[in-house]
């Protein structure tokens, strides 16, 4: 689902209070508590609150990422007449909530963004993790004998190796790091020389 269809839901929510009778209260509505949008709904006995917020969420057996929730509380605390009285969302007393997991944040080529429910989440993240390790980021992997006689052509010009033979070469490895960047990994003689390869 995009970012629009995430605002329709938020709109639904508001607009089932707006039917239910509740009227904006913009008497509490001012301040900032990270939240992406809030209205203040009132029956003129109580204030309940549609917020919808963004926090990052990490952990064991859990969606690593940013979630979008949309949630309607009611009030419990005492408001204060005026134009500029402040509910906390921290101290709503949840009546609904739906989370939603951010795919991919809204950016310059993907203005209206993805988000999709937290279970579906888990399984993008298994099948991301999956394709990640299958490309040996940060994992050495053994080369064969012909790259020990490329790389001994290398080895000579270091300092004390120019009389470097290929038997002197017990390993040779390449690795690529989570930046996509490729090196390699040479042990001749009880040391270990390192060739980074500069991407093109």
């Amino acid at each position: 689902m995009k970012k629009s269809t995430v605002e329709r839901m938020y709109s639904a929510k508001v607009a089932q209070l707006l039917n239910d009778g509740w009227h904006i209260n913009t008497g509490t509505m001012p301040g900032h508590q990270g939240e992406i949008a809030h209205v203040d709904l009132t029956d003129g006995s109580e204030i309940r609150r549609a917020v919808l917020y963004r926090e990052m969420v990490w952990g064991r057996d859990a969606f690593d990422g940013h979630k979008i929730c949309i949630v309607v509380g009611r009030n419990t605390d005492r408001v204060y007449p005026g134009w500029d009285c402040t509910i906390w969302n921290n101290r709503l007393e949840v009546l609904s909530q739906i989370e939603l997991a951010e795919i991919q944040e809204p950016n310059h080529r993907h203005p209206e963004g993805w988000y999709t429910d937290m279970e579906t989440a888990m399984d993008i993240q298994r099948l991301r993790t999956q394709r990640w390790k299958a490309q040996d980021f940060d994992l050495e992997k053994e080369l064969g004998p012909a790259f020990k006689s490329i790389a001994l052509r290398w080895l000579r010009k270091q300092p004390r190796m120019k009389s470097a033979k290929l038997e002197d070469i017990t390993k040779m490895t390449r690795y690529t790091t989570c930046e996509g960047k490729v090196g390699f990994k040479i042990e001749a003689k009880g040391k270990t020389f390192t060739l980074r390869v500069k991407p093109a």
